[in-house]
């Protein structure tokens, strides 16, 4: 089996897509690579990021998709990002794992996660709160199931 290694592109599918494109575009500041009436490709750093446009489907699950954008100062970027109307349902805050991080949910309530470097001086909150385990929960709901060979 040849190596996987890389990830050139996450999709996005959206039932509310012109607002979708508004949001990564207009809102958090991605540059279009390319565009269409269905289809838009933005050029972020490393792997990029596209939205289609779905005209009918199911319900979306939305809490399965996560999207992480690192920025050297997660305040900073919070700040401007709430002065364009984002509303952050996790304010920027130190996580134990050692990152600053803050969330939004965009037009399809994908999460939108700002991550970057603790506040200087500051150090990562005691891994025995609530969050810790809820966090590391919720990740573990996802795991594999173990192999039984």
């Amino acid at each position: 089996m040849p190596t996987l290694r890389r990830i050139p592109y996450i999709t996005l599918w959206a039932r509310n897509f012109q607002a979708t494109v508004r949001f990564y575009r207009d809102v958090l500041g991605l540059p279009v690579e390319y565009e269409d009436e269905s289809f838009v490709q933005f050029a972020t750093e490393g792997t990029r990021l596209y939205v289609h446009s779905m005209r009918e489907a199911p319900p979306l699950r939305p809490h399965t998709v996560e999207i992480h954008f690192e920025v050297p100062d997660v305040d900073t970027a919070a700040a401007a990002l709430r002065e364009k109307g984002v509303a952050f349902e996790q304010p920027p805050q130190n996580m134990p794992w050692g990152t600053r991080q803050a969330w939004c949910r965009d037009p399809e309530g994908y999460m939108v996660e700002l991550v970057g470097p603790l506040k200087a001086g500051s150090r990562p909150p005691s891994t025995s709160g609530a969050g810790y385990y809820r966090c590391h929960l919720i990740a573990s709901s996802f795991a594999a199931p173990a192999s039984t060979t």
